[in-house]
């Protein structure tokens, strides 16, 4: 019985919820068209999701969105890239702490425009959910 406490006041000190976060990862992928889906998770029944961390990689320059359906209608962030390069984010705050995910909708990383010939891209997201 404690071991079990114990570990939800961790995860709860760790994270600010008894949940511990997953990460998602995307596949590689050459030469995305714009508004492709690098990674996505759906969010199950009766539950939130909250973005904890992402990761993108990109062998050149572009724009990406990370998007989600919150409370209050869709919501996304955006990230630049000026060169090519890996980006990792992790917070023991999510990133949209105010907005949650709905349930049985996407949380999802997309490509702002077309790659070029050759370009490589993955992205990944560090994902936890509890229940509504």
């Amino acid at each position: 019985m404690r071991a079990g406490i114990s570990s939800i006041f961790a995860r709860i000190l760790r994270w600010g919820k008894s949940l511990e976060p997953v990460w998602i990862f995307g596949p590689y992928v050459t030469q995305p068209t714009g508004g492709y889906i690098l990674v996505e998770y759906e969010v199950p029944a009766r539950h939130k999701g909250y973005i904890y961390g992402f990761m993108i990689t990109a062998t050149e320059p572009n724009t990406f969105e990370i998007r989600w359906e919150g409370g209050s209608g869709p919501q996304e962030v955006l990230i630049k890239f000026g060169g090519s390069g890996t980006v990792k984010d992790v917070s023991p705050i999510p990133l949209n702490v105010g907005s949650p995910a709905i349930e049985q909708t996407y949380i999802e990383i997309v490509v702002g425009n077309n790659g070029s010939p050759g370009s490589i891209y993955q992205a990944g997201l560090l994902i936890g959910v509890e229940k509504a």
